[in-house]
């Protein structure tokens, strides 16, 4: 009798402990706005909720660190960060682990950035980047400070010794560079190469990095809850689906080519560059 009163108040207590919601809240990277956000966002949190049979909304943040706060103080749920965000938000709050990462277009797990001018241009050396002017997307983009610094400390260089600025988007930096608004910049790889065509002269990739990740809190959802998740994105498969390709047509870009199961460890290179790059300027 007396093991049977315990075991009723030991599964008491575990439930008491573990996290129940009428609402399971996502909340995406803001690299667009907000309207943009949500547009490319419910799509998949219908999928999601109907995948898993909870609801699931979005929570819209206005920048980077208002998402990690949340995920950390348990507003929200789930999180959706690039690779440098996500890394960053380890070091702060190591109870932040991955659930899935999302493909590329070519379904590759990894991608690049590249360092370009364009085709008028007289610099062709890394050796020249010194008091220039370098365009990037946006501050917490990995193709921006962090891929720039990467990129030119290889080279015994430093994006600090020229002039830099943010020019919003990756679109907006081969804007920028093609209306000779800036002498360099550097974007994904993949969108370099659309443009390429336009005169564009690429000098050096960086390494490659995992791509973006879902992620939550280490106890922030029931394990079968996780699983479910994982399960639903990565059952998914636009690439020999057509099914799964139309359903992903609405999703961000940076979402709808599938996704893999993540590991803590599949970002360890990354949260080690954040370490040895210090302040992102």
């Amino acid at each position: 009798m007396r093991t049977f009163i315990t075991a009723i108040l030991t599964g008491l207590l575990y439930s008491a402990v573990q996290p129940v919601f009428s609402v399971i809240r996502l909340a995406p990277l803001p690299t667009v706005n907000s309207q943009s956000i949500l547009k490319e966002y419910e799509p998949m949190a219908r999928y999601l909720s109907s995948a898993i049979g909870e609801r699931i909304e979005i929570a819209y943040y206005a920048d980077y660190r208002q998402v990690v706060t949340a995920l950390r103080d348990g507003d929200v749920q789930l999180a959706v960060l690039g690779p440098l965000p996500y890394a960053m938000a380890r070091r702060e709050q190591r109870a932040i682990t991955p659930l899935v990462r999302f493909l590329e277009s070519n379904g590759e797990e990894f991608y690049t950035c590249t360092l370009f001018v364009r085709r008028e241009s007289s610099i062709r050396e890394i050796s020249s980047f010194k008091d220039l002017n370098i365009s990037l997307p946006q501050k917490m983009s990995t193709c921006g400070y962090f891929a720039a610094e990467g990129i030119l400390r290889s080279y015994s260089l430093s994006i600090k010794q020229n002039r830099f600025f943010y020019a919003g988007s990756h679109s907006n930096v081969i804007l920028s560079v093609l209306l000779a608004e800036s002498e360099a910049g550097v974007v994904k790889t993949s969108i370099f190469r659309q443009y390429i065509h336009h005169g564009l002269v690429p000098l050096a990739e960086s390494k490659p990095y995992p791509g973006f990740v879902l992620a939550s809190l280490e106890h922030g959802l029931l394990e079968t809850q996780k699983d479910k998740i994982i399960r639903a994105l990565t059952v998914l498969n636009p690439r020999t689906n057509l099914r799964d390709k139309k359903l992903m047509a609405s999703w961000s870009p940076e979402l709808r080519y599938g996704a893999i199961r993540a590991n803590p460890e599949d970002y360890t290179p990354m949260e080690a560059a954040v370490l040895a790059l210090g302040e992102i300027e």
